[in-house]
């Protein structure tokens, strides 16, 4: 399908230039040498630094010179994601040292953090007086593909994201041994890159919010509407019986249930849901909280909850100990929990197809970066934890019906390493795909990067350049994406003061440097709303009109512009600054499609039929959120979906 990229799509990457190359002049910086250099031969012998933009913020790099070759190199500095980008951050200095050459591959998985290494140390080349282009063109000597590597356990799975480790655990767990096929150098997917804030249904945080009129009819809405099944129907059923009992014991606090949860998410997803995937998905979803405390994991079990982007109600948990940020603390957990159990991995094997007999998936045929040749054998089953298909173009352009543009000019903002490879391969063997065409952009992207780049409460006041609200920034991840990609270049502001910051000690909520954001100029900083509105170029009292109607809106907990009903106090932006200003945009964020599974998460083929020997879990999963998926629901999936599809395969035969 040919598509003409809009004139919206053009003057958004016009403006995202105008960013970079603005904050571009603070952060390439060429650093003085750290001792006297001296000139004899092919460098300048010396220490010497620079610093060149990554993903996340700036990298700084550290290379010193004898006056024939480098003899030592070093990231020094960071603020990229843990975990992903420890394998360029070791690999690629010491690489460059052991070869004298710029002509190393980016590491699968983590390539933004690789090119800024390279393209700091090519500068320090330059600095110490060598020629960087000369460098990019001296061959590595490759020792080329290995011999056939075989492997065997119970479990084989693919992909060690949020859902195959939540996968291995419990297979573990459940006694099994288990070999994960990982296609990058990390463990961690999409989860990795996530704020790591998961729904589950309770009375909890709900004790912590006022029921206002407005949420009242907001949830009398949904139990009136038409239902589209019986299942939907049973859910309302149960609802209203709750919900009046609720009302009538004088309780003050927000109302919420399971049947609430699944009622929402299947109405939010459009009604095209699978409601038996969905109730699987909600049911008993405070047992993830049970599980994760039983990994060792606290949780913020007392906060008020956070209403997250696009979740529609306030009902999500956070890990809120252990090393990493977001979703990152999971895998902090499984690490532990994982010592010493009889796991395998496979780094930087992408599989490739799987091994049938007699109808049956007995394993996996992969290929590891260099070319070596993999075979792992599954005594009991395999596990596809594979992802989305995010970062492959073809395929969005291919399935694509519900965006205007979603072609190669759209960032991501998950991991580079979701390309539908786990489709494909399960299509290859006769698995039904599902609800393909549902893609999700995600509001609240980084506009230079696509980065997932949370600074402010994602509640907090959206804003486009003529100083104006235009959309309810507690409804729908698409609807606020379709309302900012119609605003002026495709972009708008989101404000924030002191109290509506989500940062602690420097650090965004998902592990982001704010200060490296304010120097690359994804985030503008003033003291006065005035001062903050003239450097975004908008009108002041337009600007500060808005604020103050919105912090009305705050108080009175309705919002007459928008409908919007669901407030907090730390919504409300204060009279005092400091105040900032995110600069953000709609990246492609998820896949709701894929592989058809029943709710033990065995793969189906196109007639209903269970493929046996292989299950299914996380976003390579159809049918868990329909035509849009609701905040907070894909790591209660993709931990429920691991969790069980590890429990069921250890027991198949």
């Amino acid at each position: 399908m040919v598509q003409t990229l809009p004139k919206r799509i053009i003057a958004l990457l016009l403006s995202v230039v105008l960013i970079m190359s603005l904050a571009a002049c603070g952060e390439t910086q060429q650093q003085q040498e750290t001792v006297q250099p001296t000139t004899n031969g092919n460098y300048t012998a010396g220490t010497y630094t620079a610093t060149t933009p990554g993903r996340n913020g700036p990298i700084t790099v550290e290379v010193t010179f004898d006056t024939d070759k480098a003899t030592a190199a070093k990231v020094t500095e960071h603020a990229e994601t843990a975990g992903i980008a420890d394998a360029p951050v070791e690999r690629i200095p010491k690489t460059f040292i052991e070869s004298q050459s710029l002509q190393i591959d980016a590491i699968t998985g983590a390539t933004e953090t690789s090119d800024a290494i390279l393209a700091a140390l090519a500068d320090c080349v330059s600095q110490a007086g060598g020629n960087p282009d000369a460098l990019k063109k001296v061959e590595i000597k490759s020792h080329g593909p290995g011999e056939t590597v075989e492997m065997t356990a119970d479990i084989v799975i693919i992909g060690g994201g949020g859902a195959g480790m939540s996968a291995a655990v419990t297979a573990i767990d459940n006694g099994a041994s288990v070999i994960v096929v990982e296609k990058t150098a990390a463990l961690g997917g999409n989860t990795l890159r996530s704020g790591g804030g998961f729904n589950s249904a309770g009375p909890i945080i709900g004790k912590n919010w006022e029921q206002t009129e407005g949420l009242a009819e907001t949830i009398q809405s949904y139990i009136d509407l038409e239902p589209k099944n019986e299942k939907m129907a049973e859910w309302q059923s149960i609802v209203k019986k709750d919900f009046e009992e609720h009302t009538a014991s004088g309780a003050k606090h927000l109302f919420d249930s399971e049947e609430f949860h699944m009622l929402q998410t299947y109405v939010e997803g459009d009604c095209i849901g699978n409601p038996d995937l969905i109730e699987l998905m909600c049911r008993d979803a405070k047992e993830l909280v049970t599980w994760g405390e039983s990994l060792g994991g606290t949780f913020n079990l007392d906060a008020k909850g956070v209403l997250g982007m696009g979740s529609i109600w306030p009902r999500a948990y956070n890990l809120v100990d252990g090393y990493g940020v977001g979703g990152g603390k999971f895998f902090d957990l499984f690490d532990k929990h994982l010592q010493g159990s009889p796991i395998e991995y496979a780094m930087e094997v992408e599989a490739k197809e799987f091994i049938m007999e007699d109808g049956r998936v007995v394993g996996v045929k992969g290929e590891k970066v260099d070319g070596t040749p993999y075979v792992f054998h599954a005594e009991k089953a395999v596990i596809l934890a594979s992802g989305g298909f995010t970062a492959n173009v073809e395929m969005r352009e291919k399935y694509n019906t519900k965006w205007e543009y979603i072609g190669e000019n759209l960032p991501i903002s998950g991991s580079p390493a979701n390309t539908g490879d786990g489709h494909r391969m399960a299509e290859g063997i006769g698995a039904k795909l599902v609800e393909m065409s549902e893609i999700q952009l995600q509001p609240l992207a980084t506009a230079s990067s696509g980065a997932l780049q949370f600074v402010c409460l994602p509640s907090c006041p959206f804003i486009n350049s003529n100083g104006e609200r235009f959309v309810n920034e507690a409804e729908r991840r698409d609807v606020m994406s379709k309302a900012i990609l119609e605003q002026p270049n495709s972009l708008m502001y989101q404000i924030a003061s002191s109290q509506n910051l989500w940062v602690t000690d420097g650090i965004t909520i998902t592990g982001d440097v704010l200060s490296e954001m304010i120097e690359k100029g994804d985030v503008v900083t003033a003291d006065t709303l005035e001062e903050l509105a003239i450097k975004l170029n908008i009108d002041p009292t337009t600007f500060i009109n808005t604020i103050n109607e919105y912090n009305e809106a705050v108080i009175n907990k309705f919002d007459p512009l928008t409908g919007r009903v669901s407030f907090i106090e730390e919504d409300y932006i204060e009279e005092e600054g400091p105040y900032w200003a995110h600069i953000i945009s709609p990246s492609v964020h998820f896949t709701m499609g894929g592989v058809a599974v029943d709710t033990d998460l065995h793969v189906l083929d196109q007639d209903g039929n269970i493929i046996p020997g292989l299950y299914a879990a996380g976003e390579v999963c159809g049918g868990f959120h329909g035509g849009n998926r609701v905040g907070g629901n894909a790591i209660t999936q993709i931990l429920r979906s691991g969790i069980n599809a590890g429990v069921n395969a250890t027991m198949s035969k």
